[in-house]
């Protein structure tokens, strides 16, 4: 009942996210509500109808969770090949490894994963490792998760998808706010939310426990940053905001995976184009 309650608290997030955002920047930069319930509805639906364990690599980034939800901020690195980890976080490992093979068994999740039958059978989280991604996804999921630690994996596994559905409506909301950046008050505004509500492999995944989630939220984010700078739009484009925010975007990014290295040559076109277009910006 208290994990129910938690999810229902965690979907309110993105209503009460663009509440917020209508009462402080108005109507047309919060943009409608209904693309936002609608994702989540249909991410939520996703996210319930499939099995657990059987998302891209949702095993192994479960491990990555609860190995820093028990051993603290950093342990998962400690557990790197060529780190020397102490008795405590082998053991922790150990545990969370056998918990997470327990739960698939429970499911029968190699029913659906004929490939992981063997791992399964031998003890061991199917997939390659996540432990060597960066850590900033698996700290604040297990920051969430820690309350409900005497609950069962695939509990705690259940409340993280729907932090990825929550994570992948702000990028919905980032469609539609370049958007309306982009075409104004006309009625194509509103197209690229629609776009990205209407991809279905998008929406399928974003009920998932996968680092990708917040990568993609701060992709989002630090292109709908770069297309207002461009383009000279609000607040956020002075040049001293638009350069900070940049900048903690990148940071971050780079803290959840590795792959959001290649946008650092989008920010410096798109800093050349705002250059070119406004001298003194």
């Amino acid at each position: 009942m208290v994990l129910a309650v938690a999810m229902l608290v965690l979907l309110a997030v993105v209503p009460a996210g663009w509440w917020l955002v209508r009462r402080n920047g108005g109507r047309r930069a919060a943009g409608p509500l209904w693309p936002l319930l609608l994702f989540e509805l249909l991410a939520v639906t996703y996210a319930l109808i499939i099995p657990p364990w059987q998302a891209s690599d949702e095993p192994q980034h479960m491990v990555h969770v609860e190995v820093v939800r028990r051993g603290g901020f950093g342990a998962a690195d400690s557990l790197l090949p060529f780190k020397s980890p102490s008795r405590r976080l082998m053991q922790i490992d150990a545990d969370v490894q056998r918990q997470i093979v327990d739960s698939m068994r429970a499911t029968n999740a190699v029913r659906w994963l004929p490939g992981a039958r063997s791992a399964v059978s031998a003890g061991a989280v199917p997939g390659p490792t996540e432990l060597n991604h960066p850590p900033l996804y698996y700290d604040v999921a297990a920051v969430l998760v820690r309350p409900f630690a005497s609950s069962p994996v695939v509990a705690r596994l259940a409340l993280l998808r729907v932090l990825g559905v929550v994570l992948a409506a702000g990028v919905v909301w980032c469609c539609g706010a370049a958007g309306r950046v982009l075409f104004g008050r006309t009625r194509w505004a509103e197209t690229p939310a629609v776009i990205a509500v209407a991809v279905p492999t998008f929406v399928l995944l974003a009920g998932s426990v996968n680092n990708d989630a917040l990568a993609h939220l701060l992709a989002a984010l630090l292109l709908l940053l770069l297309l207002a700078g461009v383009v000279d739009a609000g607040r956020v484009a002075r040049p001293l905001p638009w350069l900070c925010l940049i900048v903690l975007l990148l940071v971050l990014g780079v803290l959840t995976k590795r792959t959001f290295v290649p946008l650092v040559p989008v920010v410096l076109v798109a800093m050349a184009v705002r250059l070119r277009r406004h001298p003194r910006a």
